[in-house]
């Protein structure tokens, strides 16, 4: 009810901005303008324990958790961990595809957490993962959980697609994957964890840029100047 009755629309990402210009809107009434993150400090994780994957939000479809318990995990050497935190729908259907492919001492399910649950559990992971699907009706914006991992000293993989785009403007914060690619994410994550070493430098650099980049203080002034030159 509200289309078309803003002089000015700020746009998550570049996804948001061209769905809406599909809609109808004025291109010059459009303006991007990312989502920021909470400063946190980098939290090196420990080389000694087993490899840890993190998937962090909703247990829906557009996530890709069931997808990657199912075609990614199986793929993957037996040493390799999978974290996964957040609730819904998704949830009984994850718990079967966990037993059916014999993961049951390889994938943990969280359930939801608290802030500073999710925090211990970024810390405790080597490289987090937003496998999402595209689902009609339900696009991902912009996917804010890349720069809260990047925040915490995490690089991410995620598919390239929507939103995800811009969360990963930046190649020091990540690398984005073909949907549904079972080979090229079994692929990469294999490349990533073969020197976890090397990994957890591409962490700190992920920290670095998300921390001059991506923090609220710099994005409000951001939207502050935006704001201002509306006059």
């Amino acid at each position: 009810c509200f289309h078309g009755r803003f002089d000015t629309y700020f746009c998550i990402s570049r996804f948001v901005r061209d769905e809406l210009v599909r809609s109808g809107i004025d291109p010059a009434r459009c303006v991007l303008a990312h989502p920021g993150v909470d400063a946190a400090a980098c939290c090196e994780p420990s080389l000694a324990d087993a490899p840890r994957l993190l998937i962090l939000g909703r247990l829906v479809r557009r996530k890709g958790a069931l997808w990657f318990v199912e075609a990614v995990m199986p793929m993957l050497p037996a040493a390799v961990m999978l974290h996964i935190v957040g609730d819904g729908p998704e949830r009984a259907a994850l718990e079967r595809a966990i037993v059916d492919a014999g993961l049951q001492a390889r994938v943990r399910l969280w359930g939801d957490v608290d802030d500073a649950e999710k925090a211990r559990r970024l810390a405790a992971c080597d490289l987090a993962l937003m496998p999402n699907r595209r689902v009609d009706g339900d696009p991902e914006g912009f996917g804010l959980v890349a720069l809260e991992a990047a925040m915490s000293g995490r690089y991410v993989l995620a598919t390239d697609l929507e939103g995800l785009r811009d969360a990963l403007a930046d190649p020091a914060l990540g690398q984005l994957l073909p949907e549904a690619d079972a080979h090229a994410w079994s692929e990469a994550i294999g490349a990533e964890l073969s020197d976890r070493a090397v990994l957890r430098e591409r962490g700190r650099a992920a920290h670095a840029y998300a921390a001059e980049h991506c923090s609220w203080p710099g994005m409000a002034q951001r939207y502050a100047e935006r704001l201002d030159a509306l006059g």
